[in-house]
């Protein structure tokens, strides 16, 4: 049984192991690729390779502006309420 499984195996033709959807197109950007997989690009040019490896608190600090960005609105908006005799 083992013998004829990898006979079986053995005779598969690339198009019976290419599962990639049926009008792919055979050139993938590499920027692309590294983008989508959230990784460096080999083929960046060396200034993004670098400034990608060192900004590991980049994340960090957009959530901080964002939340004292969204403080500052929504005290606002509370303030004008308050003026306004809804609160």
């Amino acid at each position: 049984m083992a013998e004829h499984l990898l006979l079986v195996e053995q005779t598969r033709t690339t198009e019976e192991i290419d599962r990639r959807r049926p009008g792919r197109a055979a050139y993938a950007n590499p920027h692309l690729v590294a983008l989508l997989r959230q990784t460096t690009s080999e083929a960046a040019p060396p200034e993004q390779r670098a400034m990608a490896e060192t900004d590991a608190l980049g994340p960090a600090r957009g959530m901080l502006v964002g939340s004292a960005a969204g403080i500052v609105i929504w005290g606002g908006i509370a303030l004008l309420l308050v003026a306004f005799g809804v609160l």
